[in-house]
């Protein structure tokens, strides 16, 4: 993992600091510094077992040996830098130990842009995992995993907040002017076509869920599979016809599904991905102009972990 900043880079105290327990520099606690515990920095060792640290032309590592501490205050002199060390900038090399290894882009899709609220000096950040399979596999169908419905409660969701608190939130932030930039999605660094696949096995999921739904609320009807997706009839009559547009291939219309029931259209749109924390999503403009159109009779499904046996 490989941190990079812009700052003023790295003094001998700094340096010197690191090599102590209790040595921090952070000691002006009115500039709002909380450092001085000698803890701070040890922390990484939680899970690198190696940091290289490339900063104003001081060039050194430490290499964790758990059984020895002392390792993490002796630093190791590097001679050559790699080629994607910045000079102009303060480089941090976390060589993460397996366990980590194994964690680390789920704990990058926890990243939150409420996390700036803590590091008012931050202008930007930007997270880009390049650790990530290049390809999505689904390791069961939709077919294999069990049906899983959960309904967001928006009232639930928005409380109202104290007047004093709102006045609080109408002032003048310093985030007003920062900028957060994550490229850390699952999906960001897939291909066009592992998207796409990613995104048909959550319509097809959503589909199994529609199904399952409409099964209970009619138990009396019979279930048809079409070409485009099903029906259910009830005495040679159809009570409810579900219309997968992406069925072929991609539509490109503002939704993936389409009921049609009474002669009323209710329209869903599927929006899918392999995380099974990542609450965000993305709405095409053509996506929000249609939501705003239909109101009510567009509603949108978020499946979490495609292709695992623990989605929902």
């Amino acid at each position: 993992m490989i941190v990079q900043n812009d700052e003023i880079g790295f003094k001998e105290d700094n340096v010197w600091a690191l090599c102590k327990i209790g040595g921090s520099t952070k000691t002006n606690k009115s500039l709002g510094y909380i450092g001085g515990k000698g803890i701070g920095f040890k922390s990484v060792f939680m899970v690198a077992d190696e940091v290289q640290i490339f900063s104003n032309g001081f060039q050194f590592r430490f290499k964790y040996d758990k059984n020895d501490p002392l390792t993490m205050l002796i630093p190791e002199w590097i001679e050559h830098a790699p080629d994607f060390v910045d000079p102009t900038q303060t480089n941090i090399i976390l060589v993460l130990n397996d366990e980590s290894k194994a964690k680390a882009s789920r704990y990058l899709d926890d990243v939150h842009p409420n996390l700036l609220l803590f590091l008012r000096k931050l202008k930007i950040i930007e997270i880009e995992d390049k650790t990530r399979e290049k390809e999505w596999i689904s390791e069961f169908s939709p077919e294999e995993v069990p049906v899983v419905i959960e309904e967001y409660d928006v009232q639930k969701q928005i409380q109202p907040k104290p007047k004093k608190e709102m006045e609080k939130y109408n002032e003048k932030s310093p985030l007003d002017e920062t900028y957060f930039e994550s490229t850390t999605s699952p999906t960001d660094i897939l291909s066009r076509k592992t998207r796409e696949d990613i995104g048909r096995w959550g319509e097809e999921y959503t589909l199994k869920c529609i199904k399952h739904e409409l099964m209970k609320r009619y138990p009396d009807a019979i279930v048809l599979d079409t070409k485009r997706g099903f029906r259910l009839e009830r005495s040679s009559n159809v009570v409810i016809e579900v219309i997968w547009e992406n069925r072929k291939c991609e539509s490109g219309k503002p939704y993936g599904i389409k009921i049609i029931e009474n002669e009323e259209e209710t329209f869903i749109e599927v929006k899918v991905t392999p995380s099974t924390t990542k609450e965000t999503f993305q709405l095409s403009e053509n996506e929000w102009s249609f939501m705003q159109e239909k109101g009510d009779r567009y509603w949108i499904y978020r499946v979490y972990g495609a292709g695992e046996r623990s989605l929902k």
